[in-house]
């Protein structure tokens, strides 16, 4: 019967059915609010490059013009060394 229960103990070990203490589940909430607050700050810094870039002109990436003559390949996207 003890070997069952230590079974089941490693079963539940591995696939995590045990409850987390009160320190864990407030370290692993505080971390997933530490961690949102970062995807969201480094989001706005890329959406802001991205607007910043798109609106000037001179972005990195400049459309070609689609030249309907050809049937092969067509360069869609020109990318430059600014």
């Amino acid at each position: 019967m003890q070997a069952l229960a230590r079974l089941w103990n490693q079963i539940r070990d591995i696939f995590g059915f045990r409850k987390n203490s009160k320190y864990v589940s407030n370290h692993l909430n505080e971390a997933n609010i530490r961690t949102s607050i970062y995807m969201c700050a480094v989001v706005f810094v890329i959406e802001v490059c991205t607007i910043a870039s798109s609106s000037s002109g001179s972005g990195y990436i400049s459309y070609a013009p689609v030249r309907r003559r050809y049937t092969g390949c067509v360069k869609v996207f020109s990318f430059s060394d600014r």
